[in-house]
């Protein structure tokens, strides 16, 4: 496997993405949405998704823009569903299948899944709370488990929207509502701090706005 990584999110300036931002013959892994270049002849070779199906590739459409080179990256988290004990009306959190399971059996059998890694990472903006890691951080250490020389991040904004049809000040008042959670200032800092232990270990990583 090669030396160096391309690695695009979903950030607004992904619209004015061409090729000649990648490092050339380098692999291309795309987050959630950002996958949708392919539809624009970019090269995308992994696509990464730390949540289910439903979360990205059912409400992006991402299924138009698969083609059958694009390997999936999936989360195996396990996901939790509400039910209820045998004799007992009150509802609970019950252990529900992988995530990987349910990517299984929403795709065709033609799709090729590989593992990403999932985890908790600290709340930025709660010292001591544990979130589960957002995609991008899980990409990037995924990346980092090939043994890198040199990683581009492109399009990594931290700005915009992230649910389609709903502006950015829209999401982020859903965030705050449901996760009391600044959702960029989190994501921003997590990545900061990954890739200044990137760069301590010699690798070098590019941080790329086109």
């Amino acid at each position: 496997m090669t030396d160096s990584w391309n690695l695009v999110a979903a950030g607004p300036s992904m619209e004015r993405l061409c090729q000649f931002h990648f490092i050339p013959d380098a692999p291309v892994v795309t987050v959630n949405r950002a996958m949708l270049i392919a539809q624009r002849g970019l090269q995308v070779d992994f696509a990464a998704f730390a949540d289910g199906p439903a979360g990205a590739w059912e409400l992006c459409g991402l299924e138009k823009a698969w083609k059958p080179e694009i390997v999936l990256w999936v989360s195996m988290r396990p996901v939790r569903t509400k039910g209820k004990l045998p004799g007992s009306d009150e509802e609970i959190d019950l252990p529900g299948p992988p995530l990987m399971r349910i990517w299984d059996r929403a795709l065709p059998c033609s799709v090729g899944l590989r593992v990403l890694p999932y985890g908790d990472i600290e709340d930025e903006e709660h010292p001591g709370m544990l979130r589960a890691a957002f995609t991008t951080f899980c990409a990037f250490r995924r990346i980092l488990e090939y043994g890198p020389k040199k990683i581009r991040v492109l399009c990594m904004d931290m700005d915009g929207s992230w649910i389609p049809g709903k502006t950015a000040e829209e999401c982020h008042a859903h965030d705050m509502e449901r996760n009391q959670l600044d959702r960029w200032k989190h994501e921003r800092t997590a990545m900061e701090k990954i890739i200044a232990k990137a760069r301590g270990e010699a690798i070098v990583v590019e941080l790329v706005t086109p």
